[in-house]
């Protein structure tokens, strides 16, 4: 998909010990495409959805985005949903 151009948004709650944050982010490492190596030197940075404040952090390059919900779980869905619906549109 990536390699296609096709865009690829995997998120996670900061707080998920199911399917953590680092383990995405090492999974994402391992991807093989055209942006790898911008991938690995590119830092997280905050994502201000809506009101001002920080809700996520994202690491993004060309079609490849993880997207950290901070203060959150497993349940991203069910607790932030707003959130999840602003990050996709």
């Amino acid at each position: 998909m990536v390699r296609a151009g096709l865009p690829l948004m995997v998120y996670v709650g900061q707080y998920d010990f199911e399917n953590n944050a680092i383990g995405q982010e090492r999974w994402m490492k391992g991807i093989s495409w055209g942006g790898q190596g911008a991938w690995e030197g590119e830092p997280f940075k905050p994502w201000v959805l809506y009101s001002g404040s920080d809700q996520a952090l994202v690491k993004s390059v060309g079609a490849l985005s993880l997207v950290v919900f901070q203060n959150i779980g497993h349940y991203t869905v069910r607790e932030r949903p707003k959130e999840l619906q602003l990050a996709i549109s």
